[in-house]
Protein backbone atom coordinates (compact mmCIF):
# COMPACT_ATOMS: atom_id res chain seq x y z
CA UNK A 1 0.00 0.00 0.00
CA UNK A 2 1.43 3.42 -0.93
CA UNK A 3 2.64 5.66 1.88
CA UNK A 4 0.26 8.47 0.85
CA UNK A 5 -2.69 6.13 1.63
CA UNK A 6 -1.27 4.80 4.92
CA UNK A 7 -0.69 8.21 6.56
CA UNK A 8 -4.32 9.40 6.24
CA UNK A 9 -5.52 6.04 7.61
CA UNK A 10 -3.28 6.42 10.68
CA UNK A 11 -4.52 9.99 11.22
CA UNK A 12 -8.15 8.83 10.98
CA UNK A 13 -7.57 6.02 13.50
CA UNK A 14 -5.84 8.44 15.88
CA UNK A 15 -8.71 10.94 15.66
CA UNK A 16 -11.24 8.16 16.34
CA UNK A 17 -9.21 6.95 19.31
CA UNK A 18 -9.04 10.46 20.81
CA UNK A 19 -12.79 10.93 20.34
CA UNK A 20 -13.41 7.80 22.44
CA UNK A 21 -11.26 8.95 25.37
CA UNK A 22 -12.81 10.82 28.30
CA UNK A 23 -11.65 14.36 29.01
CA UNK A 24 -8.63 14.63 31.30
CA UNK A 25 -10.62 16.97 33.56
CA UNK A 26 -12.77 13.96 34.59
CA UNK A 27 -9.82 11.95 35.93
CA UNK A 28 -9.89 11.36 39.65
CA UNK A 29 -8.58 9.30 42.54
CA UNK A 30 -11.27 7.08 44.06
CA UNK A 31 -11.40 6.35 47.79
CA UNK A 32 -12.92 3.26 49.36
CA UNK A 33 -13.05 1.49 52.67
CA UNK A 34 -10.09 -0.91 53.06
CA UNK A 35 -10.88 -4.61 52.85
CA UNK A 36 -9.77 -7.31 55.26
CA UNK A 37 -6.74 -8.29 53.15
CA UNK A 38 -5.30 -4.77 53.61
CA UNK A 39 -6.28 -4.50 57.28
CA UNK A 40 -4.47 -7.78 58.03
CA UNK A 41 -1.21 -6.24 56.75
CA UNK A 42 -1.26 -3.51 59.42
CA UNK A 43 -0.27 -4.33 63.00
CA UNK A 44 -0.61 -1.75 65.76
CA UNK A 45 0.83 -2.80 69.13
CA UNK A 46 2.17 -1.42 72.37
CA UNK A 47 5.93 -1.25 72.20
CA UNK A 48 7.56 -3.49 74.80
CA UNK A 49 11.24 -3.49 73.96
CA UNK A 50 13.84 -0.92 74.89
CA UNK A 51 15.53 -1.72 71.57
CA UNK A 52 12.46 -0.26 69.81
CA UNK A 53 13.68 3.19 70.92
CA UNK A 54 16.97 2.76 69.03
CA UNK A 55 17.41 4.56 65.73
CA UNK A 56 17.19 7.99 64.14
CA UNK A 57 14.39 9.92 65.84
CA UNK A 58 12.20 12.31 63.89
CA UNK A 59 10.73 14.80 66.36
CA UNK A 60 7.10 15.91 66.34
CA UNK A 61 6.50 19.58 65.40
CA UNK A 62 7.00 20.80 68.98
CA UNK A 63 9.54 18.07 69.83
CA UNK A 64 7.44 16.55 72.63
CA UNK A 65 7.51 13.13 70.92
CA UNK A 66 9.52 11.24 68.37
CA UNK A 67 9.05 8.72 65.60
CA UNK A 68 11.56 6.17 64.38
CA UNK A 69 11.05 4.80 60.87
CA UNK A 70 12.45 1.30 60.40
CA UNK A 71 12.52 1.28 56.62
CA UNK A 72 12.23 -1.81 54.52
CA UNK A 73 15.40 -3.11 52.89
CA UNK A 74 14.67 -1.99 49.35
CA UNK A 75 17.86 -3.65 48.08
CA UNK A 76 16.07 -6.98 48.51
CA UNK A 77 13.14 -8.12 46.33
CA UNK A 78 9.69 -6.96 47.59
CA UNK A 79 7.17 -6.95 48.96
CA UNK A 80 8.59 -5.10 51.95
CA UNK A 81 7.66 -4.27 55.54
CA UNK A 82 8.14 -1.01 57.43
CA UNK A 83 7.73 -0.33 61.15
CA UNK A 84 7.12 3.01 62.83
CA UNK A 85 7.94 3.36 66.52
CA UNK A 86 6.51 6.29 68.51
CA UNK A 87 7.51 7.52 71.93
CA UNK A 88 8.70 10.35 74.12
CA UNK A 89 11.78 10.95 76.21
CA UNK A 90 10.09 10.45 79.57
CA UNK A 91 8.52 7.06 78.79
CA UNK A 92 10.54 5.71 75.88
CA UNK A 93 8.92 3.73 73.07
CA UNK A 94 5.14 3.62 73.43
CA UNK A 95 3.63 2.34 70.21
CA UNK A 96 4.74 0.38 67.13
CA UNK A 97 2.92 0.29 63.80
CA UNK A 98 4.04 -2.33 61.27
CA UNK A 99 2.97 -2.34 57.62
CA UNK A 100 3.67 -5.72 55.98
CA UNK A 101 3.99 -6.64 52.32
CA UNK A 102 3.81 -3.15 50.86
CA UNK A 103 5.10 -1.72 47.60
CA UNK A 104 8.16 0.44 47.16
CA UNK A 105 6.95 3.74 48.59
CA UNK A 106 6.15 4.54 52.21
CA UNK A 107 5.81 7.94 53.88
CA UNK A 108 4.98 9.10 57.40
CA UNK A 109 4.64 12.73 58.41
CA UNK A 110 3.79 14.41 61.69
CA UNK A 111 0.57 16.47 61.58
CA UNK A 112 0.58 17.51 65.24
CA UNK A 113 1.96 16.31 68.57
CA UNK A 114 -0.32 13.28 68.49
CA UNK A 115 -1.35 12.76 64.84
CA UNK A 116 0.69 11.21 62.04
CA UNK A 117 -0.29 10.95 58.35
CA UNK A 118 0.87 7.71 56.73
CA UNK A 119 0.73 6.71 53.06
CA UNK A 120 1.66 3.13 52.25
CA UNK A 121 1.58 1.86 48.68
CA UNK A 122 0.34 -1.70 48.25
CA UNK A 123 1.09 -1.79 44.54
CA UNK A 124 1.44 0.46 41.52
CA UNK A 125 -1.87 2.34 41.75
CA UNK A 126 -3.37 1.63 45.21
CA UNK A 127 -2.27 3.08 48.53
CA UNK A 128 -3.66 3.40 52.03
CA UNK A 129 -4.00 6.91 53.42
CA UNK A 130 -4.11 6.76 57.21
CA UNK A 131 -4.09 9.11 60.19
CA UNK A 132 -2.81 7.58 63.41
CA UNK A 133 -3.78 9.05 66.79
CA UNK A 134 -0.89 8.10 69.07
CA UNK A 135 -2.75 8.97 72.29
CA UNK A 136 -5.72 6.76 71.40
CA UNK A 137 -3.45 4.13 69.85
CA UNK A 138 -5.74 3.78 66.84
CA UNK A 139 -6.20 4.91 63.28
CA UNK A 140 -8.83 7.64 63.13
CA UNK A 141 -8.83 7.65 59.32
CA UNK A 142 -8.06 4.91 56.80
CA UNK A 143 -9.13 4.75 53.18
CA UNK A 144 -7.73 3.07 50.10
CA UNK A 145 -6.78 5.51 47.37
CA UNK A 146 -7.02 4.09 43.84
CA UNK A 147 -5.03 6.13 41.32
CA UNK A 148 -5.95 3.87 38.39
CA UNK A 149 -8.29 6.52 37.01
CA UNK A 150 -5.32 8.81 36.49
CA UNK A 151 -3.44 6.30 34.34
CA UNK A 152 -6.09 5.83 31.65
CA UNK A 153 -5.61 7.74 28.38
CA UNK A 154 -7.60 10.97 28.14
CA UNK A 155 -7.93 13.96 25.85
Amino acid sequence: MPLKLILPAIALCSAFSLAQQPPCSNRQVTYTKPDKSVLNKIILAKSRSASDAQGKREPSPQATRWMIVRDADYTQPGPWSTTLVFGDDSRGALLAATFRDHGNTFTAQWLSEKLVFIRVWWGRVVSSDLILDIDRRQFIYHELADYGGLTAPCK
